[in-house]
């Protein structure tokens, strides 16, 4: 059996640091970046509780005419949702890792939920329930309800948890399941103490492939079909939600022609239809008006290079007529500045060339951008000087690199396989390499006077072999 290079375990060891470091470093500089950027010149479009459009930035509100608007500061704002076009966001390249093919739920009966998708494109993703205290294994939950044993194959939820994709897009699960809970609460501590939840809390709606939309109730562990109509394009809950009535779980329901605004606790769906002009269009912000009309808003940015935001409103009728239509021009907080400071935030040519393809599928996803080549050539535009700031570091790093290796009297591969690591890593390469080992003591060669690392009794410059210490007498040979 051939034997491992050795250089291949140091690699993984600093490849290690190097992802430590940048995650540690990339926080401490966003940071200070977000502590000495100017975000008060911007703001944010939001409708008051009567569908008022207004401009919001944190401390006032403003009309669209400019004119300030007394005591709304606090709303109440408009409840909506956010609807896009497509299905469900693909969660990244190849099967999702397991951490993100769960999500935790709770239930008023001391049990954690997780809901655990396969991974797979088709897929399935079911409930397993565990004691809280125990940690013992409860049962499941499919689409027949619960049982205490392995649900079989047929009562897994359809679900594709990962789509071909490059590089990352929004993580699959939000899109598939909505509910109340939070997802990043420490697993089930939700509902541990205090009051009896609302029993809306306990509600779990899931999205499968089968284009139904089912009503999981954690509490009393039963499974309901809650939708199911051809062309489901989006599921969501309120956003800015005002008070809703306890035990009611507003969902929005985006088909191919209309809105379904679904009843959670009795299943009980109105119907808004949406103008020709605004199926095809992508995601946009949507709200149930008096009188059976409603309110769209799609907007649509710049990138990083401008500091507006472009706003289209539309007042709809019953019928899915436009009855009224604005357009608005909104600075937004200045982002110019993040595209050379992600240079700093993220100094490595990989991570900056990550965030580039990620922002490619941000302006695709926002209908920024109408093919993702297209995105990714906006993306480059916004993130040039960050490109060049963490090519410009991570090339000199390198070359330092290569003199330290060279100096050091490494192999032909180490020679070549580090100084592209740094490259590559940047900063966070750089530090994980110089650190992340130790390195042996330089001397001088007494015949070259050069300084050689003292690893063997050959000058690693001129191959001349060091002279032995002088004897002193109190050697001892055995």
């Amino acid at each position: 059996m051939k034997k491992q290079t050795p250089i291949f375990q140091p690699l993984v060891l600093a490849l290690i640091l190097a992802t430590g470091f940048a995650s540690v470093w990339g926080l401490f500089a966003l940071w200070i970046v977000e502590e000495t950027r100017d975000t008060r010149s911007g703001g944010s479009l939001r409708f008051l509780a009567d569908g008022t459009p207004v401009i919001h930035d944190g401390q006032t509100v403003r009309d669209l005419d400019g004119k300030d608007v007394p005591g709304a500061e606090q709303g109440p704002w408009l409840a909506g949702f956010s609807l896009p076009v497509a299905g469900p966001e693909p969660l990244m390249l190849g099967r999702a890792p397991w951490q993100l093919r769960l999500r935790p739920f709770a239930d008023n009966r001391q049990v954690n939920w997780f809901f655990v998708a396969d991974g797979n494109t088709p897929g399935f993703g079911h409930f397993v329930g565990f004691d809280r205290e125990t940690a013992m294994r409860m049962g499941f939950l499919g689409t027949a309800g619960f049982r205490a044993e392995t649900l079989p194959q047929e009562e897994y939820f359809p679900l594709s948890s990962a789509e071909s994709f490059p590089f990352m897009g929004r993580m699959a699960l939000h899109s598939h399941l909505c509910s109340r809970q939070n997802s990043f609460v420490p697993y089930g501590r939700v509902f541990s103490s205090g009051p009896a939840p609302d029993p809306a809390d306990l509600f779990v709606f899931v999205w499968a492939d089968d284009g139904k939309i089912y009503r999981v109730d954690l509490g009393q562990r039963t499974v309901a079909v809650v939708f199911a109509e051809p062309g489901l394009r989006s599921l969501n809950m309120e956003m800015w939600s005002g008070k809703t009535t306890p035990g009611k779980f507003p969902l929005a329901a985006r088909t191919d022609d209309a809105v379904a605004l679904v009843d959670g606790a009795d299943g009980s769906v109105r119907r808004f239809p949406i103008p020709v002009e605004l199926r095809q269009r992508g995601n946009f912000f949507w709200a149930e008006q008096p009188g059976g009309s409603s309110l769209a808003c799609v907007v649509r940015g710049n990138g990083l290079r401008s500091p507006t935001e472009e706003y289209q409103i539309f007042w709809i009728d019953g019928s899915g007529q436009i009855t009224r239509r604005v357009e608005t021009t909104v600075r937004r907080p200045d982002m110019r500045t993040l595209r050379t400071a992600m240079g700093g935030i993220a100094p490595a040519p990989i991570l900056s060339g990550m965030l580039v393809a990620i922002q490619a599928r941000s302006l695709l996803y926002h209908e920024e951008a109408a093919t993702y080549p297209d995105g990714l050539t906006q993306a480059l535009a916004d993130f040039w000087p960050s490109l060049a700031l963490a090519g410009l570091v991570s090339m000199g790093l390198a070359w330092a690199c290569n003199r330290r290796q060279t100096r050091y009297a490494t192999s032909g591969l180490e020679r070549t396989l580090w100084p592209l690591f740094v490259f590559l890593f940047g900063l966070p390469g750089w530090v994980a390499y110089r650190y992340g080992r130790s390195w042996p003591v330089l001397d001088r060669c007494p015949s070259c006077r050069k300084l050689v690392p003292c690893v063997c009794n050959r000058c690693a410059a001129c191959q001349v072999e060091f002279p032995q210490p002088a004897l002193k007498g109190t050697e001892v040979f055995a």
